[in-house]
């Protein structure tokens, strides 16, 4: 049997929650992949660079957000893709109460915002909003559902 080897193209996704974990960053995209649909941020891994760095770095970039002492950064999973992209998941968790103080700025991506996760409908995998094919939601999910679990265990 052949093996068909190829080169992994790395990528990073974020998603950014506030403190109570019942708002999350968004970005609005305004070209492909994702056109109009709504996205976390993140981008290409460079060369000797480690994905937690470069999610660092990308939400840097793309959102202003530079992450403080008590914010936290958390790998969630990684998803390998048989068009060889390697995507590695984030969620970053910002210990401050004031979100506001990132200063959203319109990028060359899109348009960033809060959205509000309940009221926004964002873990139903059927919203047509969300990019990635039910996946978003799901990453949503998982980060509320991990932060509650370290929660419950420390009590």
């Amino acid at each position: 049997m052949k093996w068909m080897v190829c080169e992994m193209k790395n990528y990073t996704l974020g998603f950014v929650f506030d403190k109570k974990m019942q708002q999350v960053l968004l970005l609005h995209r305004i070209k492909p992949p994702y056109e109009m649909l709504l996205n976390g941020v993140g981008g290409k891994i460079q060369a000797n660079e480690n994905p937690q760095d470069a999610m660092i770095r990308e939400l840097k970039e793309e959102t202003n957000i530079a992450l403080q002492e008590n914010d936290k950064i958390i790998f969630l999973t990684q998803m390998m893709f048989f068009n060889g992209i390697s995507l590695y998941v984030f969620y970053i968790v910002l210990d401050s109460d004031d979100i506001d103080y990132a200063k959203l700025e319109d990028t060359e991506e899109g348009v960033l915002a809060w959205y509000d996760i309940k009221e926004n409908n964002l873990l139903d995998i059927t919203n047509p909003w969300l990019a990635g094919d039910g996946n978003v939601p799901y990453f949503i999910y998982l980060s509320i559902k991990n932060e509650q679990d370290k929660l419950n265990y420390i009590e």
